[in-house]
Parts: structure tokens; sequence; C-alpha cells
């Protein structure tokens, strides 16, 4: 697979992801949920729309052995009421 067609491939998967996210297959929502992640940090998941899918990008995090990530993401959803970030951006930034 060239990067070209890595790309192209993205492309789709965020598409998809943000059109209708159950659409999208176990391995596509890992990179969708995981790549914010390599390129923006934790914080970004929280501040943007990733903590949408909070439960996947730590669920996808433990698949991937990165389990040290994962404990960290449920250290600092410690922080919001119930210990789950809310899925609406707002409410979210508001706590």
């Amino acid at each position: 697979m060239t990067r070209e067609d890595a790309q192209k491939a993205w492309e789709k998967i965020v598409d998809i992801g943000f059109s209708d996210y159950e659409l999208l297959t176990k391995d596509q929502k890992i990179w969708f949920n995981i790549e914010p992640l390599t390129t923006d940090g934790i914080i970004d998941h929280y501040i943007n729309y990733g903590a949408k899918h909070n439960k996947d990008t730590i669920d996808a995090l433990d698949f991937l052995g990165f389990h040290d990530i994962a404990q960290l993401m449920l250290k600092v959803n410690r922080l919001f009421n119930n210990a789950t970030p809310p899925e609406d951006i707002d409410k979210r930034n508001e706590q």
C-alpha cells in the first residue's frame, strides 16, 4: 500500500466516521479513533470530537496493546462527572 492509497483510505474512513460512525468496521473505528491521538495528542481527544467515542478509543488502545495510554485516558476520565466525558462537546468543555 502506498502513502497515497493510505490517504485515500483514511479520507473514506473520516467521511464515514463523521456521517455514520456505526457503519465503520472494527478496524476502521480503531484507525478513526487512534489516528488523532498520534497527531494531536490525548488532550485533543477531550476538547474536540474524539471523546464522543471515548470508550471505543480506550478499547482500541487496549486491543493494540497500549494499556498504559488506555489507563491514562481512564485517569483523565475521572476528571469528569461520573468519570465519563460527555459526548456533547459544549457540555464536555464546560466540565
